[in-house]
């Protein structure tokens, strides 16, 4: 009949949730370890009861912590003895107690049960496990440390298994700043030795911890199929400690502080205190060099104001919030044919590639979160006709304010976010056109926030000035198709390289070129009248000018304020000043209407319509 003693020593080694089974070089120590809820038994025991045999199977899923007596040489021929029939094995060694009394230890100021685990974690983290079985080897005498604390480790490197081979490890812990949730960042190769890192939510390790493993499987890791090692590989992406600090995660691209955030780099002097983990709709990529891109792109920019127009515009996106200016945008109007498609695509491979660009047809509600998803970069959709004429205005406003809709979510106390971007947009016609096929009227607020510009300037080759060396429109336009596909992204990553290393000296620049844009091209009696859009204009020239001082675009100096300008003639000649002298006549019929008999058949122009210039 079993005695007490034994059926406790049974129930400890044979319970399946003890993983890990610590061995104590005395009974005492091993006693108080338990009362700390440890799966302990001292090494006495182990050899009184049998437990020290080959063939014993008990240990077979077991991984072994051993407290070290440097004092006592059986301890190390019992670990040969467990390395053969266990998982893994662990020495320990206690700081400061030579003979492992894990008593004496624990009584010592500044120590504490605490104190002890966070050893044993430590070790177990960096300890690689030993597979069953394995082959008897000289002790490895090479002390490691990791947060102060020795540990030996038994195992040689050829018996190491499949997850130390796969070299994972923790990078950092972030905390989500909306939720306050904890994550962990985990970096490690995929299948094919491409460098990955994944985000991993804390929570994810309860349950068993399948959700972590689905993960990892999904981004390339080579997880262990064993059982034991899977739950050693939790184990250790669970309790080690992190390679650096602690850093923020944001759930929204863009500026934080004085940092850029985008889906796949962070970009700024807080890079490695900040971790993302939102929506990667907004796919920023890079192809080519920036050499490149200005060889291929940008110079035939020049002479070119549509095309320098549109570079500019997707320069100006991450200045708005930074500046305290509101969202708008700039729609290409003209046939088909002609280039509109190019201007866009040029205007994209500031940022990305082809596929950056996004298309009108969508729901309000799509465009919505799509305007979100590219908070503080420029929104480029083409195709204005294919949004629904009943609901493009409400579109255009959406995009305009940057504020997501009220939704009820139980919880009225939750800022609602906002966004801020540029966007470019084309078609075949005019917003107020698009929106009058549904039998209704443009408003003011709309004209403004989505400004018609001619896609064709007048005595040009389609969209173009300037054909450079090519005989025509169609050809420079298949130039760009060509090169835009081939060269993308990297100047917005140069310019917000260039914008967070010299923020305050940017801002001033771009002030000061906003002001000279402004007393350049801005008639002195319609400033007030064309305010809003003057501004739109204003800042666009400036962001092709502080890209083009930076070094980016290849452009001579004025070159964006030159073309920026001439765009905002073609839109005041046409919209502003045909609304101006459409208010001076109605002002005027009004005074003497009495004289041609006019008066009441002319309806007075209402408040909206009047004020669709910018007021």
């Amino acid at each position: 009949m079993e005695t007490a003693k034994e059926l406790e020593m049974d129930h400890i080694i044979n319970c399946f949730e003890h993983l890990y089974i610590t061995i104590t070089p005395t009974d005492e120590g091993a006693e108080r370890l338990r009362e700390e809820q440890c799966a302990a038994v001292s090494l006495p025991d182990l050899a009184c009861y049998g437990y020290l045999d080959d063939n014993i199977k008990e240990f077979g899923d077991k991984r072994i912590i051993m407290i070290d007596d440097a004092r006592d040489p059986i301890i190390l021929d019992a670990a040969e003895v467990l390395k053969r029939i266990a998982t893994s094995v662990t020495l320990v060694k206690l700081p400061g107690q030579e003979d492992g009394d894990i008593l004496a230890w624990l009584n010592k100021p500044g120590n504490s049960y605490d104190a002890f685990f966070r050893i044993c974690e430590a070790a177990v983290a960096l300890s690689p496990p030993l597979v069953a079985a394995a082959k008897s080897t000289p002790r490895n005498e090479a002390a490691r440390a990791t947060e102060g604390f020795p540990w030996n480790e038994v195992t040689p490197a050829a018996d190491r298994s499949s997850t130390e081979k796969n070299d994972i490890r923790v990078i950092c812990d972030l905390r989500e700043e909306s939720t306050d949730r904890w994550f962990r960042l985990i970096a490690f190769a995929d299948r094919d030795g491409n460098p990955q890192e994944v985000i991993i939510p804390m929570y994810w390790f309860s349950g068993g911890g399948a959700k972590v493993i689905e993960k990892l499987l999904e981004n390339g890791y080579k997880v262990p199929m064993g059982k034991q090692d899977r739950e050693h590989l939790l184990y250790t992406l669970y309790s080690s400690t992190p390679d650096g600090p602690t850093r923020r995660l944001v759930t929204k691209i863009g500026w934080h502080g004085s940092s850029f955030v985008l889906p796949s780099q962070i970009i700024g002097p807080d890079k490695n205190r900040l971790g993302f983990n939102g929506p990667r709709a907004c796919a920023v990529d890079q192809e080519g060099t920036l050499d490149e891109w200005r060889e291929k792109i940008g110079k035939y920019c020049i002479g070119n104001s549509r095309l320098a127009l549109g570079v500019s515009l997707a320069f100006a996106g991450p200045l708005l919030q930074i500046l305290g200016l509101e969202n708008g945008g700039v729609h290409f109007v003209g046939k088909n044919g002609k280039g509109k498609s190019t201007i866009l695509l040029a205007a994209t491979s500031v940022i990305s590639g082809k596929w950056y660009c996004s298309s009108w047809r969508a729901t309000v509600n799509g465009l919505e979160r799509l305007g979100a998803e590219h908070n503080n970069l420029t929104l480029i959709l083409d195709e204005l006709g294919q949004q629904d004429p009943k609901e493009v205005g409400e579109a255009v406003y959406q995009l305009g304010n940057g504020a997501l809709k009220v939704r009820w979510n139980g919880n009225s106390s939750k800022p609602l976010p906002h966004f801020s971007l540029a966007f470019i947009s084309s078609g075949e016609i005019s917003l107020e056109e698009h929106i009058h096929t549904a039998g209704k009227k443009v408003m003011g607020g709309q004209k403004d926030r989505l400004v018609d510009i001619p896609a064709e300037p007048e005595g040009g080759f389609g969209v173009y000035e300037n054909l450079h060396e090519f005989p025509s429109g169609e050809a420079l336009s298949d130039h760009l198709r060509l090169q835009t596909a081939k060269s993308y992204g990297t100047p917005l990553i140069a310019y917000l390289e260039r914008l967070t290393q010299n923020m305050e000296e940017s801002k001033a620049f771009v002030a000061e070129k906003m002001d000279e844009f402004q007393q350049h091209y801005v008639p002195e009696g319609d400033k007030a009248r064309i305010a809003r859009v003057a501004r739109r204009f204003a800042v666009i020239a400036a962001a092709g000018e502080l890209a083009t001082r930076h070094g980016i675009t290849g452009w001579p100096n004025g070159e964006a304020m030159r073309s920026v300008g001439v765009c905002f003639q073609a839109w005041f000649s046409t919209t502003a000043q045909s609304s101006h002298c459409r208010h001076k006549l109605l002002a005027f019929l009004e005074a003497h209407g009495n004289r041609f008999c006019l008066r009441a058949t002319i309806p007075r122009m209402s408040t909206t319509a009047r004020d669709s210039a910018g007021q």
